[in-house]
């Protein structure tokens, strides 16, 4: 434990040195004067431990938490550059909902925009209104995650990357224009040829390939991190029943999402199940509170979302867009 002027410094995660915890003794206290007072302290604590809980500050509310956005030393990134995979909603500019997804369900583990060619470096939660009960923000250390791979998967994801197939316009998925955010053809296409996204159209239907590497180093650190979405959409991970349904609904080739290795090759399901369950093991939680903060470094640590009863409203900022290698 360390005490720094009026907060108290822990580790959320204590059993793997992972996310750090600043505890304010007052509300009263100003999470923006102290972050810009302790901006070195900061960096390094996102550096070795992959994000900062901030806890029992003065952020009652959006307004609050819009006055942090604006004064945090990253630059902000506006998330309708990126291609969305879920719902959701903008409420101011550059801050956003989480995703929009069924209460009941679980949202597995991620790194935001991880098929994209930048990389939002740095995400930060607000706790608006504390779910009920469950509704947690499940968290991974992504950096085990590689570490924990069997050594021949991670060579032959080293060697190959991996490739995101998406199919648009079943009504499984988002449609291409929720995603890109455009009724315009010609406009997605663009769109695609500047981010190394190919596209087939059959009618108005969409079908989008894009081949990224699976783990990439992080910019500071130099750690080798895995990074993707291999496992997240892979049709092995998938509930059998919610499989079996899209499949006999729609067809193998036009699920809304399919990954491969990046030559095009299936990745075995044994393969899929063997991420998930790294995955599943290097979870950890904890409970939300209401005006906590939430600073990731997307590159280093994953994040879900639990199933939850209640009201939920968790706010999302990005910031620090930086291009993959």
């Amino acid at each position: 434990m360390n005490e720094l002027g009026s907060v108290r410094i822990t580790t959320v995660f204590p059993d793997t040195n992972f996310i750090a915890c600043v505890e304010a003794s007052s509300h009263e206290t100003n999470l923006a004067t102290w972050i810009r007072h302790n901006e070195v302290l900061v960096k390094r604590q996102l550096n070795e431990l992959g994000g900062i809980l901030f806890r029992g500050f003065d952020m009652p509310d959006d307004s609050s938490f819009l006055n942090l956005v604006r004064t945090l030393p990253f630059e902000s990134v506006d998330l309708s550059q990126f291609e969305e995979a879920t719902e959701r909603e903008k409420v101011a500019t550059n801050l956003y909902t989480t995703t929009a997804f069924p209460a009941s369900e679980t949202i597995s583990l991620h790194s935001d925009y991880s098929s994209s060619l930048d990389i939002c470096q740095y995400l930060c939660f607000f706790c608006l209104t504390p779910p009920e009960a469950g509704g947690q923000t499940p968290l991974a250390d992504n950096r085990r995650i590689y570490q924990r791979l069997v050594h021949a998967y991670r060579q032959q994801f080293e060697a190959l990357g991996w490739r995101l197939v998406r199919y648009y316009g079943t009504g499984l998925g988002l449609d291409w224009q929720d995603t890109f955010l455009t009724d315009s053809r010609q406009a997605v296409e663009k769109h695609c040829q500047q981010h190394d996204v190919t596209t087939h159209w059959d009618g108005d239907e969409l079908r989008t390939t894009q081949t990224r590497t699976a783990v990439i180093r992080h910019p500071e650190t130099g750690e080798k991190c895995w990074f993707n979405h291999i496992a997240f959409w892979h049709v092995a991970n998938l509930h059998p029943d919610i499989a079996d349904a899209m499949i006999d609904a729609v067809g193998q080739e036009k699920l809304p999402f399919q990954t491969f290795f990046g030559d095009g090759s299936d990745i075995p399901d044994s393969v899929a199940h063997h991420i998930r369950d790294i995955l599943l093991e290097e979870k950890r939680m904890f409970d939300w509170q209401q005006g906590d903060v939430l600073l990731l470094d997307n590159i280093l640590t994953s994040h879900g979302r639990e199933p939850f009863s209640g009201d939920r409203s968790i706010r999302l900022a990005a910031f620090h867009k930086v291009k993959r290698e």
